[in-house]
């Protein structure tokens, strides 16, 4: 269950990461207009726009250490609980 966990919330997370990361330049417009705000104003930053450079092979590295990390992450809850008894356990319920 943990894995599967997991694996949809790395798939979900990089989804969203790769719509966020392709359609910042609407995105951050939005943003500002809808809050009245400008995050990078021209008078006191060289830049006056955030870029964004899509990488494929680093989504793909950082994907795959999510999925890596949480598959690790449900071993020891799952060696703990391989290890009690189930008399044990119901004894104290």
């Amino acid at each position: 269950q943990g894995a599967l966990v997991g694996l949809i919330g790395t798939a979900l997370g990089v989804a969203f990461g790769v719509v966020v990361a392709l359609n910042i330049d609407v995105i951050v417009p939005a943003i500002e207009r809808l809050l009245h705000v400008q995050f990078l104003p021209k008078s006191i930053y060289v830049i006056s726009e955030l870029p964004s450079d899509l990488i494929w092979s680093d989504v793909w590295t950082i994907g795959g250490v999510a999925v890596v990390l949480a598959f690790l992450a449900t071993l020891y809850p799952s060696w703990a609980a391989a290890r009690v008894k189930p008399a044990e356990a119901l004894r104290y319920e």
